[in-house]
C-alpha cells in the first residue's frame, strides 16, 4: 500500500496544550474526538461468532429476500461489461449454471452493424469518456496552459512527473479553488461528460470535433502497481487527466461505473422486473495482480457509481453488499461450467488462463484444488504485458497516417486528422475479425473525395490495405502475447507443473489472428510430461470474466481465508502512564474533568493487519469521552476511523514516526456523517453522533471544575460506548449514550471486501 506523507491524517483540531492553556481555546462547537478512560492498551478483541447484531443495528440486507439479483461488473481497460442473474425465490443458487447468467447489452450510441457477428449482440462498451474542453474552462477558474495538457508536449515530461502531477495529491489541493460549493455529501461538486462508452466514438466521428474534447481513455491503468509496463498508455491519460482539474482517479472510475449502472438498471427494470428496492449483491473483478489500494479504489468508486446511479434505493446507513473476486479466478469459474471441453479436468490439473484485453494481455498458470466448485492455486507467478488490442490501433493510425500524407482528397472538407480519427474507430469496431493468416485477406477503407491513384494502392473514394500491410499492424502484439506465453510454460516446466491447456478469453481473445498464431506457437511446445498443448477458446470470450464472476459469487465456500490485508484504529486520547517513555517525552494536556494528564491523538489499533477474522467479529471499545464548552451552538462527537497497510503498535501519536508515512486517511463514505476534505489525501469518513438533544432536554448538566492554577471551566461532558462489529465483508459501528438509557445515537455501515484477498465471503 502506498505510503502518504504526515499532512495525510485528516484535519486534526490543534490539542498539544500546555497545563496552563486556556481551554476555551479548545472547548468550541467543532466536533469533539473521543477520549478514553484507560491508559494506552485498547480493549482486547472478543469474538462472537454466531452473535445476533446488537438491537439498533441496522442490516445491510433488504427485508425483501427473492428475486434477488447478483450483478457483475467486468470494468476493463478498453472495454466493460456487466452480467447478471436473477435468483427467484424457488431457485438454489448452487444450481444455477453458466447458461442462466446473462449480459447487458444494447449499449446507447452503438455503431451500426458492420458485422453481424460482432455488434448484434455486442455485450461490451468501450472504457472512454468524453469531457467539454470549453465547459471545463468556463465552469472552473484554474485552468492549465495549452501545453500543460496538450499530447504532444507531453511526451517530453517523464510518466513519474505526470503521474505525480496527476496524483489524487495534487488534484485535491486544488479542489477548494475549482470546485468551492459542496454537494450534501460534502464532495465537490462533480463535472458530468459529455458522453460515455460508445457515445464518445459517434461523437468523435463528427467532423473536425477531436479538438473539442478531453478523450479519456485507458484509466484502469492509474491502478495498475506496475505502471512501468502501460507507460505508453499512462502517458497519454495521465496528460489529459492534468487538464480535468479537480478529478482524480476514483472520481473518473465512479463516472464510468456510474453510467454503465444507469444503463443496467434501465435494461433490468424493463425486462427482468429489477426495482430500486431488489436485492442486489455486485461483484467486482480485479486483476490478480492488484494491490489492496487498487481495490480500495475501484471498492469506493462503485460505492459512489451505485448510490448516483440509483440502481438500487439504500437505507440509511447501509453500504452495498460487494464481493471481490481476481479476474483469472472469475474466468476459471466460467470456462470450467461453460465448455464441455474442461468438463473432465481433475483435482491437481493445471492450465494456463490468458485474458488478452485491450491494454494489458494477463497470464496465470494455476493448478485445480477442487473442482465443484473450482478453486486454484497459483502454479507459477502471474505476469502480464502490455500489448493488447488498443495497440492496433495505433500501429493502424500510423499506417492511414503514412499511406495518406500525400493523398488527393478533394470535396470532402474534413480535415485529414479527423478523417484518420474516424478510420481508426471504425477499425476498432472491424478489428476483432480480422485474419491476417488469412491468404485470401481483403481489406478497404472507404474515404470519400478519395482520387484514384493505382501507384498508390488508391481506388477512387477508397483505399486499399495489403495482408502484408494488416499483418504489421498485428504482429508485434501477437509475437508478444506467444513470446510471454512461452515464457509462462517454460516457468511451469522448470517448477514440474504439467499445463495441458491454455484457454483465451478477453476481448483481444476475440481475434482470429491471435488465436492462430498462438495454435501454431503451442505446436512447437512441450509441457513437463512432454505432451502437447491444447488451446481452447471459450464461447462469449469477451465476457468471460463478468460471467464467471457472477458464477463464482454463487458459490462462496472454500475460499481464502478471512485475513486481514489492513490495520484498522480509532483515534483516541489515552491517560498519561509515567511508566511510558513515549509519554514521558510527549506533549501532555490537563484533563478538566477528572485533573488527569493526558496523551491526545494517538491511534489505538483495534485490528492489526494479517489478523485472521472469523465470519463475524465484534469490537467493544472502552468508554468514549468528549468534552464541550458551555456555551457550544452543538455537541457534535466525533470518532475518527482509520486504517493501513502496516502493523502499528497502538498509543502512538498520529504523526509519531511509527504511524507517520504508513497510516493512510480515516475510510470514506459513511453513511450520515460529516466528510471532510483532506489536503494530500482523500475524502474521510468519521463517526459523527449530535448530542445536542441531552443538554436540551437536561438529560446531563455543565460541570464547573478549579485547576491547579485556580482557573475555572464549565463544560458539558458526552460519554458513549463503540460497538464496532465486522461481518462478512461489511464493518459496521453503533455509538450507545451512557447517559440515555443506553440510547442508540449513532450507527452506520460500510464496505471493507478490499481489506481481504479477492475471493473472500
Amino acid at each position: 500500500m502506498e505510503e502518504y506523507s504526515e499532512a495525510e491524517f485528516g484535519r486534526i483540531i490543534p490539542l498539544e496544550l500546555g497545563e496552563d492553556q486556556d481551554m476555551q481555546d479548545v472547548l468550541g462547537a467543532e466536533p469533539c474526538v473521543a477520549r478514553s478512560r484507560r491508559a494506552s492498551q485498547p480493549s482486547a478483541m472478543r469474538h462472537c461468532a454466531g452473535r445476533q447484531p446488537e438491537p439498533g443495528i441496522e442490516s445491510q440486507h433488504h427485508d425483501i429476500a427473492y428475486p434477488r439479483y447478483i450483478i457483475a461488473v467486468d470494468f476493463g481497460t478498453t472495454y466493460s461489461s456487466v452480467a447478471f442473474v436473477r435468483i427467484d425465490h424457488d431457485t438454489q443458487p448452487q444450481h444455477i449454471r453458466a447458461e442462466f447468467v446473462e449480459c447487458i447489452d444494447k449499449y446507447p450510441n452503438m455503431p451500426p452493424i458492420t458485422d453481424a457477428n460482432i455488434l448484434a449482440k455486442s455485450t461490451t462498451v468501450p472504457t472512454e469518456l468524453l469531457y467539454d474542453i470549453l465547459e471545463n474552462r468556463t465552469n472552473h477558474t484554474s485552468q492549465p496552459s495549452t501545453d500543460s495538457w496538450d499530447l504532444e508536449t507531453s511526451s517530453t515530461v517523464s510518466l513519474d512527473e505526470l503521474w505525480e502531477e496527476s496524483s489524487t495529491t495534487s488534484l485535491e489541493q486544488e479542489v477548494d479553488q475549482i470546485s468551492p460549493v459542496a454537494n450534501n455529501d460534502g464532495r465537490p461538486p462533480r463535472r458530468k461528460p459529455a458522453t460515455w462508452g460508445w457515445g464518445v466514438y459517434s461523437r468523435l466521428l463528427k467532423p473536425d470535433s477531436t479538438s473539442d474534447w478531453y478523450h479519456l481513455t485507458n484509466f484502469k491503468l492509474h491502478l495498475d502497481p506496475d505502471r512501468e509496463r502501460s507507460a505508453a498508455l499512462l502517458r497519454e491519460s495521465v496528460a489529459v487527466m492534468k487538464a480535468l482539474k479537480g478529478l482524480n482517479t476514483e472520481d473518473i472510475i465512479a463516472t464510468y461505473l456510474e453510467n454503465l449502472l444507469r444503463h443496467a438498471k434501465s435494461k433490468l427494470s424493463n425486462a427482468y422486473g429489477f426495482h430500486e428496492n431488489s436485492t442486489v449483491e455486485f461483484v467486482l473483478s480485479v486483476p490478480a495482480a492488484w494491490d489492496g489500494r487498487a481495490g480500495e479504489t475501484m471498492q469506493k468508486a462503485l460505492d459512489r457509481a451505485v448510490r448516483s446511479s440509483g440502481i438500487i434505493k439504500l437505507k440509511k446507513n447501509e453500504t452495498p453488499d460487494l464481493f471481490m473476486v481476481a479476474e483469472p479466478e472469475a474466468a476459471l469459474a466460467y470456462v470450467l461450467d461453460n465448455d464441455k471441453r474442461l468438463s473432465d479436468v481433475v483435482r491437481d490439473e493445471s492450465l494456463m488462463i490468458i485474458d488478452a484485453g485491450g491494454g494489458t494481455v494477463d497470464f496465470t498458470v494455476c493448478t485445480l484444488t477442487r473442482t465443484n466448485p473450482p478453486r486454484y492455486k497459483e502454479a507459477v507467478r502471474p505476469d502480464g504485458v502490455s500489448c493488447g488490442s488498443c495497440f492496433l490501433n495505433r500501429r493502424f493510425r500510423a499506417l492511414l497516417k503514412d499511406r495518406l500524407a500525400d493523398a488527393i482528397i478533394i470535396d470532402n472538407g474534413v480535415p485529414l486528422e479527423s478523417i484518420i480519427d474516424a478510420k481508426v474507430i471504425e477499425f476498432e469496431t472491424l478489428k476483432r475479425s480480422i485474419d491476417v493468416l488469412d491468404k485470401n485477406f481483403r481489406f478497404e477503407v472507404y474515404i470519400p473525395g478519395l482520387q484514384e491513384d493505382g501507384a498508390k494502392g488508391f481506388g477512387q473514394n477508397k483505399m486499399d490495405i495489403t495482408r502484408t500491410e494488416m499483418y504489421r499492424v498485428f504482429s508485434d502484439s501477437l509475437h508478444d502475447v506467444a513470446g510471454m506465453m512461452s515464457d509462462q510454460l517454460n516457468a511451469a516446466r522448470e517448477k514440474g507443473v504439467n499445463v495441458q491447456k491454455v484457454v483465451l478469453i478477453g476481448g483481444f481473445g476475440q481475434s482470429p489472428s491471435l488465436y492462430k498464431h498462438l495454435k501454431k506457437a503451442l505446436r512447437r511446445e512441450r509441457n513437463f510430461l512432454g505432451l502437447g498443448i491444447e488451446l481452447l477458446r471459450p464461447e462469449l470470450v469477451e465476457s468471460a470474466v463478468a460471467r464467471g464472476a457472477v458464477l463464482r459469487a454463487l458459490r462462496k465456500e472454500d475460499g481464502p481465508e478471512r485475513i486481514s490485508r489492513w490495520s484498522y484504529g480509532l483515534l483516541w486520547t489515552v491517560v498519561y502512564d509515567p511508566k511510558n517513555d513515549y509519554h514521558r517525552r510527549s506533549a501532555t494536556w490537563r484533563d478538566p474533568s477528572d485533573g488527569q494528564i493526558c496523551i491526545k491523538d494517538t491511534i489505538q489499533w483495534f485490528v492489526d493487519k494479517d489478523t485472521r477474522l472469523n465470519a463475524r467479529h465484534e469490537f467493544p471499545i472502552d468508554a468514549a469521552v468528549h468534552i464541550f464548552k458551555a456555551d457550544a451552538p452543538k455537541l457534535l462527537c466525533e470518532e475518527r476511523l482509520y486504517v493501513s497497510g502496516q502493523k502499528h503498535p497502538s498509543g502512538y501519536k498520529v504523526t509519531h514516526q511509527r504511524n507517520r508515512g504508513k497510516t493512510i486517511a480515516p475510510l470514506p463514505f459513511l453513511q450520515d456523517t460529516k466528510h471532510h476534505l483532506q489536503i494530500g489525501s482523500k475524502i474521510a469518513g468519521t463517526i459523527m453522533a449530535d448530542m445536542t438533544r441531552l443538554r436540551d432536554e437536561n438529560r446531563i448538566q455543565p460541570i464547573t471544575v478549579i485547576n491547579d492554577q485556580g482557573k475555572e471551566f464549565t463544560y458539558y461532558e458526552i460519554i458513549f460506548d463503540l460497538y464496532i462489529i465486522i461481518e462478512g465483508r461489511t464493518l459496521r459501528f453503533e455509538a450507545r449514550s451512557k447517559q440515555g438509557q443506553n440510547e442508540l445515537v449513532g450507527s452506520g455501515a460500510f464496505c471493507i471486501a478490499a481489506g481481504f484477498k479477492p475471493g473472500t465471503a
